[in-house]
């Protein structure tokens, strides 16, 4: 008993650590120089998941982390991408095998929930893991506006990508890139909502309560200046949906809920998003005379952008511009200026080089680290060679087609199908969605990356910050479920 105790401590703090790795592990610059650290993780990954098993056999019985229901239709489409990486082993052979062993850690050990623990326990776990994010994106985010006070705009390459730090191209880069920055935006006000809404039901803790808020309003100023357009309508239909599923208890009070008051506050809902959407342009003009102010008052962004040449902690080349004493632009220049692909920056030539391949290649697919040198022939125009290099397809649903082909993307389908099912089935029937904040939390930041990958393609294959948390959030989502299940089914027993 000691010791299972012990392990799954270990296996929290061990959830948490990723994460913040993972965060590290985003910012370009830090990954060059800590990934070789980093990569420790999958074996120590490895040993728990052995210790699963070990669990199972003790006890004669399945492993825990196996006793999701739900976890089958992942083991299936990890077997069915490795017949995929076989199929496909005369290219990155051992790149794919790599991703494959992290996609066991992944969508077993974060996706798996032992069913056998205690509620409390598994709840105090969750609780842990969101306010892990919520502190480490908080950070991250202070440290992303923050460049864009002091107006820092530091260029610097990997492997001949351009990278940037700062306010680039009208945007906020930050520390990573804008999409990346502003799906971490999204993710967070999500559980900083969810985190609000559990501390109306305390008195107490008010210096809690003014940090979630201080929070809320740093990640929305945040996710203006990325100037992403998919996180940020993603953002509001998952807030608008919760508004739908919230609004009609408090508006039903005691009575029974009627399709009149989801009327009333779909109706509230359209008003809530337009108003977001009105006020975005004026926090956005606002924030533009935001780093004048801020020019005359100190000599940092000159002593910064000094201090990271010299230390040297940037690869290659690196080129640092000139803060300026005006207002800055936050207008997207794919709006002001003629650039070759579009508002969609490319992403169609991508889509079309995707389904030229699927069609050669159609039943297993040809493994994730073989998508750019065989969809990179179909590519027209050459600009696009790098987006696809790095970010692939820019479709995960795509990407999922292309690299398992039609086996793999059923399996993964069969297991979507099957998740939503029992997500309504608790949400709706058992008033899963009015009455446990923490599982509404988690279906609206599933839901709303979901809507973020059909622009981009992070959260399967490549290890990444949005792979670990999706499949992370998504097992937390199901463990409610499964556990409301169990419940009924002992009380019937």
């Amino acid at each position: 008993m000691k010791l299972d105790k012990a392990m799954n401590q270990i296996n929290v703090i061990y959830k948490c650590v990723f994460i913040i790795a993972m965060l590290i592990s985003a910012v370009p610059f830090l990954h060059e120089k800590y990934s070789q650290y980093i990569k420790i993780l999958l074996p120590v990954g490895g040993v728990l998941l052995l210790y699963e098993v070990y669990k199972g056999w003790k006890s004669k019985s399945c492993p825990p982390v196996l006793r999701s229901k739900y976890v089958w239709c992942l083991c299936a489409f990890i077997a069915s991408y490795g017949i995929t990486i076989l199929i496909n082993r005369s290219g990155h052979f051992s790149e794919n095998v790599k991703a494959w062993c992290h996609m066991i850690i992944i969508l077993v050990l974060f996706f798996g929930v032992d069913m056998t623990r205690p509620r409390e326990t598994v709840i105090k776990e969750i609780r842990c893991v969101y306010r892990t994010i919520i502190y480490s994106t908080f950070v991250c985010s202070l440290v992303c506006f923050w460049t864009f006070l002091i107006q820092l705009n530091v260029m610097y390459k990997i492997e001949g990508a351009e990278m940037h730090i700062g306010l680039y191209d009208n945007r906020l880069w930050g520390l990573y890139n804008p999409n990346t920055g502003a799906t971490l935006n999204v993710i967070s006000i999500i559980l900083t909502l969810a985190a609000l809404l559990e501390q109306n039901k305390i008195k107490k803790y008010k210096g809690k309560r003014v940090f979630l808020i201080f929070n809320l309003i740093l990640q929305y100023l945040c996710l203006v200046l990325c100037g992403s357009r998919a996180p940020t309508f993603s953002l509001l239909m998952g807030v608008g949906i919760m508004v739908i599923v919230l609004l009609p208890k408090k508006l039903a009070k005691t009575g029974l809920i009627t399709i009149g008051h989801y009327a009333k506050a779909a109706v509230v809902a359209l008003v809530m998003i337009a108003v977001l959407l009105g006020v975005e342009g004026s926090v956005r003009n606002g924030l533009c005379y935001v780093p004048h102010v801020c020019y005359n008052l100190t000599e940092t962004p000159r002593k910064v952008s000094t201090d990271l040449v010299e230390s040297k902690l940037l690869p290659g080349t690196v080129k640092v511009h000139k803060a300026k004493n005006r207002n800055v632009s936050l207008t997207r220049k794919e709006k002001t200026e003629d650039r070759e692909g579009g508002m969609l920056t490319g992403r169609t030539d991508l889509w079309n080089a995707g389904l030229q391949e699927f069609k050669k290649t159609p039943v297993f697919g040809i493994g994730r680290e073989n998508v750019y040198d065989r969809c990179k022939s179909y590519i027209t125009s050459k600009i696009w060679l790098a987006s696809l290099d790095v970010g692939g397809l820019h479709n995960m649903y795509l990407t999922i087609l292309v690299s398992s082909g039609i086996v793999g993307f059923l399996i993964f389908a069969v297991f979507v199908i099957l998740t939503l099912k029992g997500i309504c089935r608790y949400g709706f029937k058992q008033q899963g969605f009015t009455d446990n904040h923490l599982f509404l939390a988690s279906v609206t930041i599933l839901f709303s990356m979901a809507v973020m990958e059909t622009m981009e393609a992070r959260i399967l294959y490549r290890v990444g910050i949005f792979y670990v948390l999706f499949f992370m959030i998504y097992g937390y989502t199901m463990y409610f479920v499964q556990a409301e299940d169990q419940e009924k089914s002992d009380e019937n027993h």
